[in-house]
């Protein structure tokens, strides 16, 4: 229980929780129902933070992997036209689909991320999921939004979890050079608070995230995430730096029998420029 408690927000802890109380048909304590929601005129809702999925080490049987909202919604917290009432995943997604037809994409993706795994929605639907976070992220304001690093992680999931490698590489390398066109001098650095600096985390977090799709083995991650941090030096020159830093950490973290296939060899030449 601790391994997996310890993955969970507080707020979706006390979720846990309250669903285990009504669950058990023990009172719930009105301060615990305030800390997950706040009345909307006539109707409660929850926090969004109450609503995210379980990880996936949790069993299925085991309480805190069960969904809080059920017993919220049997106990009638939540008014019968609440969006939120709906919690089979696809109908959810459909749903966030409805709601958010003639919306800011950027809304969908909030929503997508905050309620949905993408682990676990069927193939069919990704593809919908895909043509919003392509509206999103080709929009001309898309990298000043603070949403834009949530709209890359989505995009490396939805790509990883249909193979597109091709796809995920493509939009690698246009925004680079999109990036480049915006900032074509100094140095990036990934602490730095300015747009480029929060751009490219965005970007080389995105690889992380689409490398540890699928079921490929270590030496295959890390030979998709060397490519992909190339690529990103060699459109985006300012990058190099911050570059190097990420593969040096890699390198430290997995030791030198793993690091000198891949990783070893990248960093030298990169060093070499």
């Amino acid at each position: 229980m601790v391994d997996v408690s310890l993955q969970l927000s507080a707020n979706l802890l006390i979720a846990k929780i309250v669903g285990h109380l009504l669950r058990s048909g023990a009172p719930v304590p009105d301060h615990l129902k305030s800390l997950l929601g706040q009345k909307a005129g006539e109707q409660w809702t929850p926090y969004p933070e109450a609503l995210v999925p379980t990880p996936n080490r949790a069993p299925e049987d085991f309480w805190i992997a069960m969904d809080p909202m059920a017993p919220m919604i049997q106990k009638g917290w939540l008014g019968e036209d609440h969006p939120f009432n709906e919690r089979d995943r696809e109908k959810l997604l459909s749903r966030i689909f409805e709601e958010t037809k003639e919306g800011d994409p950027g809304f969908f993706v909030s929503l997508i991320s905050l309620l949905i795994d993408l682990d676990k929605v069927e193939l069919a639907n990704l593809g919908a999921i895909r043509e919003k976070l392509d509206a999103a992220l080709s929009h001309p304001g898309a990298k000043a939004e603070e949403s834009f690093a949530m709209m890359a992680d989505l995009f490396a999931q939805v790509c990883g979890r249909t193979a597109d490698s091709e796809g995920f590489e493509k939009w690698i390398r246009e925004t680079s050079k999109e990036s480049v066109r915006q900032w074509p001098h100094g140095r990036v650095t990934l602490t730095d608070e300015k747009e480029s600096g929060r751009v490219l985390t965005a970007l080389l977090n995105a690889v992380y995230v689409f490398a540890k799709c699928g079921d490929r083995d270590l030496c295959e991650r890390i030979r998709i995430i060397t490519s992909c941090f190339r690529t990103v030096v060699e459109i985006w020159p300012a990058s190099l730096v911050a570059v190097i830093g990420c593969l040096e950490g890699m390198s430290r973290e997995l030791g030198v029998d793993v690091s000198r296939f891949d990783i070893l060899p990248t960093l030298l030449e990169l060093r070499g420029r």
